[in-house]
């Protein structure tokens, strides 16, 4: 276990006070099998809320943007909360003990909303840990990326969650939990969620206690591979699949056939593709929605659709080409 020593005292400390990430020697110890995390110390002196160097609790719970971050407004005053990016927007960041912005500062010069989000972090007074530290956020100081690699033996890390993950671990913390965050769309974070299961794994795996809320898909299947395999849920959904996708056969067929007779009925062309359009993208939400369901929680789908898919390759919003002329 990496041993990051809690504080000592609930006084508001400066950085440059009892860092345990600052060694004068700036190689990593390792005294009696224990490691620790070394953060360099230039850090200019800053009166942060809460130490930025020590936990200040045994039990930490890591908040996300999902619906469910709401559960950890309820737990006590024996864990710390640590935030992320603009989720300070959403919630009272008072609440809060550690703030997380790792991504490229130069992603926020480039728009109003970038900007204010800089402005923004220029005002809170507890540890923000960025790239480094800057003068126009007096609270950020360098998160200590090459520090944790090294004390973890890892570099796999996709997303700001796992480092939260990662540093948890490393600071040595009794209890993990992990609330809205669920890496469940189809964007960024297909590639995300499997790095956040393996650190939640670690962490397990060294004794510590892990929890995330049940309705999380964190660590969540329906089914176990070999054994329910094709589960009724998953039966369920490809019944539902294939209707959707013969619905939406027959409605995008009738917006072609309509597109060939647009000029010689506009106004009822008009209404007529309005109707079919609206009610299209009603099928292709349920056929997305159901998408989600699948690869989000069953094991392996056991088939695809059975109606064939059309081409949509002529418009990608409603698979209808330019009329011939």
């Amino acid at each position: 276990m990496i041993e990051m020593t809690a504080a000592e005292t609930q006084e508001q400390p400066t950085a440059t006070s009892g860092a345990a990430w600052t060694d004068p020697d700036p190689s990593p110890v390792v005294t009696d099998s224990e490691e620790r995390v070394h953060a360099e110390p230039a850090v200019p002196p800053f009166r942060y809320r809460v130490d930025p160097f020590h936990r200040t609790k045994d039990k930490v719970a890591i908040v996300g943007f999902t619906d469910h971050r709401k559960l950890a407004f309820k737990l006590g005053d024996d864990f710390e909360l640590w935030g992320l990016n603009e989720l300070y927007q959403y919630e009272d960041v008072s609440r809060f003990h550690r703030w997380f912005e790792i991504h490229p500062r130069d992603d926020f010069e480039k728009d109003d909303a970038g900007k204010k989000h800089l402005a923004d972090m220029g005002k809170l007074d507890l540890p923000i840990y960025m790239h480094q530290h800057f003068g126009d956020i007096p609270a950020s100081m360098p998160f200590p990326k090459k520090e944790l690699e090294v004390a973890l033996g890892s570099d796999y890390f996709t997303s700001t969650p796992a480092w939260m993950i990662g540093m948890a671990l490393a600071m040595d913390f009794r209890e993990i939990h992990i609330y809205g965050v669920d890496m469940a769309q189809d964007s960024e974070y297909v590639g995300q969620r499997p790095c956040c299961e393996y650190w939640l794994g670690r962490a397990e795996g060294a004794g510590v206690r892990i929890y995330r809320p049940p309705v999380s898909d964190l660590l969540s299947a329906i089914g176990q591979y070999g054994f329910e395999n094709g589960s009724a849920f998953s039966a369920k959904v490809q019944e539902r699949l294939r209707y959707l996708h013969g619905r939406d056969n027959v409605i995008l067929a009738a917006l072609r056939e309509l597109e060939a007779k647009k000029e010689s009925v506009d106004v009822e062309y008009k209404a007529r593709k309005d109707s079919l359009f609206a009610e299209r993208m009603q099928m292709v939400g349920a056929i997305q929605d159901c998408n989600f369901w699948n690869r989000s929680w069953a094991v392996s789908a056991a088939a695809d659709a059975a109606s064939a898919v059309p081409d949509r390759s002529a418009d990608p919003q409603t698979g209808i080409g330019k009329a011939a002329a």
